[in-house]
C-alpha cells in the first residue's frame, strides 16, 4: 500500500472493494501461500523460511479459536487436522498427540456416517446463546460440576447426595443466575472471561514501530522442516 514508512492515522482511507481484496490476496500469497514457503526454503539463509511457518503456525491457531467459538465444525476440523501433525513433533505432547489423530479417524473413516455427523454437531454448545460464544461441551459440564460441588461444600442441606442430585443437579444453571443477581444487587462486579480484545490506533502505531527499528529474525537458526508441505501441495 505504500504506507510502511508511515504511522496509522485516525482518518480511515477510502480503497475500492476490489483493491482490498486484491492486497489481501497478495499478502495471503507472499507469506502465509505454499509458493512462498517454497521460495523461502530454497534460499541460503533459513531466517525467512522460519519466519513464514511460525506465521503460519499462529495463524492456526487465531484461526482454531474464531472457528470455535463461532461453532463451526468444519473449520475446527481443518484446524485439528494440521495440529495433529505438529502434535507429533511435540516431544511434550504425548497424550495430546496421540488422542487427536485418534479422533479425527474415528469421525471421519471409521464411525457410521449419521452417527458421526451427530457427534460433531455436538461438541460445541452455547450456553447463553449468544452468537459466537460456543464453548466445548466438556468445558461446559466441567462448570456445571464447579457448582454442583460449590453448593455441596457451601450448603448444609447440600451436603445430603440424594437432595444434591434430585434437586440441585437439574436446577444449577438457575441457582448460578440466582447467585449472579444477588451478587450485582449488593454491587459485587463479576469480572466474565467471556470478552474481545480490541486493539487500539496506539498499540498499532507501536507495534509497527517496533517492527521497523528491531529484525524478527536476528539470530541463524536451523532451518525448519515444513511438516504442512503435503497438506498445502
Amino acid at each position: 500500500m505504500g504506507i510502511q514508512d508511515r504511522s496509522l492515522t485516525e482518518e480511515l482511507w477510502k480503497i475500492p472493494s476490489k483493491k482490498i481484496q486484491s492486497i489481501i490476496d497478495n499478502t495471503f500469497d507472499q507469506y502465509f501461500g505454499a509458493q512462498a514457503k517454497d521460495s523461502a526454503a530454497q534460499l541460503n539463509s533459513p531466517k525467512l523460511s522460519n519466519l513464514l511457518l511460525r506465521l503460519s503456525d499462529f495463524a492456526s491457531v487465531v484461526e482454531g479459536n474464531r472457528a470455535m467459538k463461532s461453532g463451526d465444525i468444519g473449520r475446527v476440523m481443518n484446524m485439528w487436522k494440521r495440529w495433529s501433525v505438529t502434535a507429533i513433533g511435540v516431544k511434550k505432547l504425548r497424550q495430546y498427540s496421540l488422542q487427536l489423530p485418534r479422533m479425527i479417524i474415528l469421525i471421519n473413516k471409521i464411525l457410521p456416517r449419521g452417527l458421526a455427523k451427530v457427534i460433531l454437531h455436538s461438541i460445541f454448545f452455547a450456553p447463553g446463546g449468544r452468537k459466537n460464544h460456543f464453548v466445548a461441551k466438556d468445558h461446559h459440564l466441567e462448570n456445571q460440576n464447579y457448582w454442583l460441588k460449590y453448593f455441596f461444600n457451601h450448603t448444609g442441606n447440600g451436603t445430603e447426595i440424594d437432595r444434591l442430585k434430585d434437586i440441585f443437579s437439574v436446577n444449577t444453571t438457575l441457582l448460578h443466575d440466582l447467585i449472579q443477581k444477588l451478587s450485582d444487587d449488593s454491587g459485587t462486579f463479576n469480572s466474565h472471561q467471556s470478552h474481545h480484545n480490541h486493539i487500539n490506533l496506539r498499540s498499532i502505531n507501536n507495534c509497527l514501530r517496533m517492527t521497523r527499528q528491531n529484525d524478527f529474525t536476528p539470530q541463524i537458526e536451523p532451518a525448519t522442516s515444513n511438516c504442512y508441505g503435503r497438506l498445502e501441495g
